[in-house]
């Protein structure tokens, strides 16, 4: 009896066991794929992180390389700087030397200037003084000269005639003329009048039913040319006088207002300009006639170069 009960304690407990290992069994099987799955897990971590390094490595060690060569290139860039420092440091100091010694050349350059100075000073002084006052005194007699020439020419340009003449001949003659042709000329002799060479007289033109006149003058070369100025522009009057009664009737003329004034006022070369007549000293003749200028087929004029 007691063999029986334990052999049933025995198969009880050997059931407890079985349902143990049983699931002991179960558990170790989960067990055993989490940790298969574990395992999978920390290759292809392991797969992941070696080939993340391996990338990174690889970098790491191109730019490991690469900072070394830049580092090489820096110290050997530095080295060639310190070279060219110590080649300026060695140039600078041979330079102070010279300037010392220029300085020194500057100051004995100086102290010979200063003595060449008094030397010719003291040998050329009294020299030179004789020689300012010759010249001086050379001065003097040439503005004395100068002087003297000055009123001689003011003496003799007050004396020199701005006044002519002239008695026009042959009236009737020169009026028939211009009512057939429809102008004519009359002109006086060559004559120096403040120096210009010229000749004048009077220009009559038929306009409408009137005949007019008006003064016309002609330059010429003449031997002072070279010492007037150039174009002519000496203001000009007309005096017919009255045979009679000495009575004048006036017109003044200016080059500037003359008609061809281009040809006509600048320096005559080699000859003569072209007559130049002066419309804004017009008369009528008939208003001449009556008035009793003309007499005996003649005509009395004058002409004045105005300053």
């Amino acid at each position: 009896m007691q063999f029986l009960a334990f052999e049933r304690r025995v198969e009880h407990r050997v059931r407890e066991l079985e349902g143990i290992l049983s699931q002991l069994s179960l558990e170790s099987r989960s067990q055993n794929d989490k940790l298969v799955e574990v395992c999978h897990n920390i290759n292809d971590l392991k797969e992941a992180l070696t080939e993340q390094f391996g990338t990174a490595s690889h970098q790491s060690l191109y730019r490991l390389d690469q900072n070394e060569a830049e580092m090489k290139a820096l110290v050997a860039q530095q080295t060639r700087i310190e070279q060219r420092v110590c080649e300026l440091d060695a140039k600078l100091a041979q330079l102070s030397c010279e300037s010392g010694s220029l300085s020194d050349k500057l100051i004995e350059i100086s102290h010979d200037n200063n003595n060449l100075k008094q030397a010719i000073t003291e040998q050329f002084g009294s020299a030179f003084d004789r020689c300012i006052a010759e010249i001086k005194a050379l001065f003097s007699e040439k503005v004395e000269s100068l002087r003297s020439a000055l009123t001689s020419e003011l003496a003799s340009v007050r004396n020199v005639p701005r006044t002519h003449q002239w008695v026009l001949k042959g009236y009737a003659a020169l009026k028939e003329e211009a009512l057939k042709k429809g102008w004519s000329l009359s002109m006086s002799d060559k004559v120096y009048l403040q120096r210009y060479l010229m000749s004048w007289g009077i220009d009559v033109r038929k306009e409408g039913d009137s005949l007019n006149l008006a003064l016309c003058i002609r330059l010429h070369e003449g031997s002072e040319d070279e010492f007037l100025h150039w174009p002519f522009i000496k203001t000009l009057q007309l005096s017919i006088i009255h045979p009679e009664t000495r009575r004048e009737r006036r017109c003044v003329g200016e080059p500037d207002s003359a008609e061809y004034c281009r040809d006509c006022f600048g320096r005559p070369i080699g000859g003569s300009n072209r007559p130049a007549r002066f419309s804004e000293t017009m008369i009528e003749l008939g208003d001449i006639e009556s008035d009793g200028y003309v007499k005996k087929d003649e005509l009395l004029l004058r002409l004045e170069v105005l300053l």
